[in-house]
């Protein structure tokens, strides 16, 4: 998925193999953002992410776009975004 396609509202999720999972900081004890992994000889987790938009300027999360994934506003890995994709109608 491209940055530049993103539109607030529509559904995102990892493509086939990946599953999302939140990131922990190395260095302070708290959630950075949201990611994707591989989910090999296990089933993955088919969850969506609503795209919400771009983080406010003085939110100091890593990854600039947020979406919503399980009731929670995330930024996403700047990283993971080769490996999302739109769900299509």
């Amino acid at each position: 998925m491209k940055v530049a396609d993103l539109v607030p509202g529509i559904l995102l999720r990892p493509k086939k193999g990946f599953e999302w999972r939140l990131q922990k900081s190395v260095y302070l004890d708290k959630m950075m953002c949201l990611t994707v992994e591989r989910c090999a000889g296990r089933i993955c987790q088919d969850n969506v992410a609503i795209y919400v938009g771009e983080r406010e300027h003085d939110d100091m999360s890593y990854g600039k776009q947020i979406v919503l994934w399980k009731g929670r506003k995330i930024s996403v890995n700047p990283s993971a975004w080769r490996s999302i994709e739109q769900v299509e109608e």
